[in-house]
């Protein structure tokens, strides 16, 4: 019987290596304590998730009530995307201060009825002392009375390009987390409600 010499060497060189292996493992590993880990599945509780009723949203620090008008409403096609263009102006209520503001959004279809808005606004004091510049974004449905009801968030930090710039009477606003919902019916006429976070 012929030996093939190269592959009886690859073998035995196999063979030893595994057992130094096994060896080591065994000398390596033998203190070491194997801790069991529960994970959640199906209705199972994890013991290392936080409970749920130590995390809170809270009331907003901050609120706002704004009652606008639409100025203009433009149908557009952008990328092949259906669109709507509009602007709007109206006046409010932040803590207590009157304010005037105006701003911009596209409406765009998404399935399932979706509605997404994006947008930029400003919110005026109206003594003049303050203003927001912000952006927005929200997603949102038509409703069988043909009211659009979106819900959403604005960028809140204070820094150069989007987000809020919060100045004068109004920089209490400065880095907070913000949400909105708003409610604007067939003839144009919107509401909206802003909850501030610091």
């Amino acid at each position: 019987m012929q030996i093939d010499t190269p592959k009886l060497v690859s073998i035995i060189i196999s063979a030893t290596f595994a057992s130094l292996l096994v060896s080591f493992t065994n000398t390596a590993y033998a203190q070491q304590t194997v801790q069991p880990i529960k994970i959640a599945t199906g209705t199972a509780t994890s013991s290392i998730t936080p409970q749920a009723d130590n995390v809170t949203i809270g009331n907003p620090d901050f609120n706002y009530t704004g009652y606008d008008k639409t100025t203009s409403f433009k149908p557009t096609i952008a990328n092949g995307t259906h669109e709507i263009q509009v602007s709007f102006t109206g006046h409010g209520n932040l803590n207590g201060i009157n304010t005037t503001d105006n701003g911009s959004a596209v409406i765009t279809n998404g399935t399932d009825g979706k509605i997404f808005t994006a947008g930029e606004g400003r919110i005026v004091s109206n003594n003049g002392a303050g203003t927001i510049s912000f952006e927005f974004q929200g997603t949102g449905h038509y409703g069988a009375d043909g009211k659009l009801r979106d819900t959403g968030n604005i960028w809140t930090h204070n820094q150069p390009g989007p987000g809020v710039e919060a100045t004068g009477n109004l920089a209490f606003l400065k880095n907070t987390a913000t949400i909105y919902k708003d409610e604007i019916d067939k003839a144009g006429n919107a509401v909206t409600k802003i909850g501030f976070w610091k």
